[in-house]
């Protein structure tokens, strides 16, 4: 999209996560349905600064190619971490793993 605009990108370092080792498949996908809120969350703040500059070509860029693709995958993986609740670790933990697969 910038290559588009005509601008220039320097994309800077992404820091590893602070977690990288979990208990059970429940933490995980917890970690992971936080990280995807986090990135929804600073897509809303981009779709929300382009409106504020009314730049209707870059809120119609993230609504068409990001946000419906986030909105569906956190609530994918809010189905599994509830999945994993009520199922418990072990077996629980196994047949969710195998449905997902």
């Amino acid at each position: 999209y910038i290559n588009l605009r005509g601008g220039h990108y320097v994309p800077p370092a992404v820091p590893e996560p602070g977690l990288s080792a979990f208990s059970s498949a429940l933490d995980a996908m917890e970690a992971a349905l936080k990280m995807e809120m986090n990135v929804n969350h600073a897509l809303l703040k981009m779709h929300q600064a382009a409106s504020e500059a009314d730049d209707a070509q870059l809120c119609d860029f993230l609504e068409s190619n990001f946000l419906e693709e986030q909105v569906e995958g956190i609530n994918s993986i809010a189905k599994t971490v509830r999945k994993l609740m009520r199922t418990g670790p072990g077996l629980g933990e196994y047949m969710v793993d195998k449905e997902m697969a």
